[in-house]
């Protein structure tokens, strides 16, 4: 007697035995989407997994199958609904027994599952989107953080060439913009990336790509490869006290005190040679010093 699916399944644990293309994966899920819409149900699940690198990096023509996790736990009909049409599906394209599993929920912390659900729906994504069915991609932030920690522990399962693609859809999705280091630190804090992984995945992206991915990882190792200089949040906050102090101040004696106080921030090493040879030599004019 076959095994039956728990509550939380819509595929038996099966192990994966091929490899589908993308053309066959959506076939399938347009199948299971027109069974759910005749029952008058719409399901949406966040995909994950080596098969967002199939469906929406495009940089591999085939996956083993569609790691998902539910948006909302669904009621005890839906599942048999869904479940049933998987198998279906299954037979009808030749697709991979496990093709649709749930083993996207066991590998996200329960702690902030929830979150990164949250995050998933604001990113809005959209892998598949029919009457009866829609699958986001799972929070492109969580997934690089997830695989840079898999990296940085020596994991079998994670590519320094997935944490790229997946930078690249961040980049992409920001229009062009490459990601911060506080946002990726701020975003899921319970998962800490070494600057120094930070900075193995931004050299590959500059690599690949021939621009930055990542921006604000100790930009002094970088050598101040920087498209011009741009103020920090130190330095606004700093200039604003600047002025506060500024416009309080009735004497030059008390100004000039205040700027004793607080030195400009350190020039780039590369410039200060520079800057030095223009104050040690006079400025030239038709071949004549100013002074």
């Amino acid at each position: 007697m076959g095994q039956k699916p728990s509550t939380s399944s819509i595929s038996y644990p099966l192990p994966f035995d091929k490899e589908m293309d993308a053309s066959s994966i959506l076939r399938g899920l347009e199948y299971v989407s027109r069974d759910l819409r005749r029952k008058r149900e719409h399901v949406h699940l966040i995909v994950g997994g080596s098969s967002l690198s199939c469906l929406v990096y495009k940089s591999k023509t085939t996956c083993l199958g569609l790691n998902l996790i539910f948006v909302n736990p669904p009621s005890a009909k839906t599942l048999t609904t869904l479940t049933r049409s998987v198998a279906r599906a299954q037979k009808l394209f030749n697709l991979s027994q496990n093709w649709v599993n749930t083993t996207l929920e066991a590998s996200i912390p329960a702690e902030i599952r929830d979150n990164v659900i949250y995050q998933s729906l604001l990113q809005n994504d959209i892998v598949f989107s029919s009457e009866g069915l829609t699958l986001l991609a799972l929070d492109h932030c969580f997934a690089l953080k997830s695989t840079l920690d898999r990296l940085s522990r020596g994991s079998w399962d994670a590519s320094l060439d997935s944490s790229v693609e997946i930078l690249r859809r961040l980049v992409y999705i920001s229009r062009g913009r490459p990601m911060t280091r506080g946002y990726i630190a701020h975003s899921h804090k319970t998962i800490q990336i070494p600057d120094n992984v930070l900075l193995r995945l931004n050299a590959e992206y500059e690599a690949q790509y021939g621009q930055r991915g990542i921006v604000g990882v100790n930009d002094d190792y970088l050598g101040w490869r920087r498209e011009g200089l741009t103020w920090s949040a130190e330095l606004e906050e700093y200039g604003q006290e600047l002025a506060f102090s500024l416009s309080r101040s009735s004497t030059p004696d008390s100004q000039s005190s205040y700027l004793e106080d607080k030195p400009l921030p350190e020039l780039p090493l590369r410039n200060r040679d520079t800057i030095q040879a223009i104050f040690d030599s006079p400025v030239q004019r038709g071949g004549e010093g100013f002074f």
